[in-house]
């Protein structure tokens, strides 16, 4: 696994105008091969506003090229509004029941977390991992005994639990680090 998934799009975003989608993963920026997803808003912070960026992204198993022009964000408003409806759709994609996110540089060192540890909950839908007491805001350090490093790794993780089989998972609360145990749902 390498690259940097796309786990949200903003509606009228330099994403969104570029042609990126939920579910995307960036394998180069300019020429840069991504090996996680913290090397991405370093190399887009480098660049000016109206420079176009050239990415290489994986999409349903294909490679395609895609340029998307560096602009500023939008507004907060428009930033409460995802373009797709990614939420459901993320929460579908996994059997818990949950919508993850990536740490940023400045959350993980806060955390006191190392650059590839931990992917943040975003949120809880119905399911076994409500059940368990994962709430958002929690950060998931390890899932079935290994470490999460980012949001790919997770997301195959989940996906390759066995239906029906318990799992236990590492998670970073306000209060500490906690193990909660997970059924998969048959």
């Amino acid at each position: 696994p390498q690259g940097a998934l796309v786990a949200r799009v903003i509606k009228d975003s330099p994403a969104a105008k570029g042609g990126l989608r939920v579910g995307d993963v960036i394998l180069m920026f300019n020429d840069q091969l991504l090996r996680n997803s913290s090397q991405l808003p370093p190399l887009v912070g480098t660049m000016a506003v109206g420079e176009d960026a050239r990415l290489k992204v994986l999409r349903n198993g294909k490679e395609i090229e895609l340029t998307v022009r560096i602009a500023e964000l939008p507004s907060e408003e428009a930033q409460e509004q995802p373009e797709e409806a990614a939420a459901p759709d993320a929460a579908k994609s996994n059997r818990l029941g949950l919508v993850f996110s990536e740490l940023t540089a400045e959350e993980r060192k806060k955390l006191e977390l190392s650059n590839d540890e931990g992917v943040r909950v975003e949120e809880v839908h119905e399911g076994p991992a409500a059940s368990a007491g994962v709430d958002p805001g929690d950060v998931v350090l390890m899932v079935d005994g290994r470490k999460i490093s980012s949001l790919a790794q997770l997301q195959q993780i989940i996906k390759a639990v066995l239906k029906g089989k318990t799992v236990a998972m590492l998670l970073l609360k306000p209060q500490g680090p906690v193990f909660v145990a997970l059924r998969a749902p048959d």
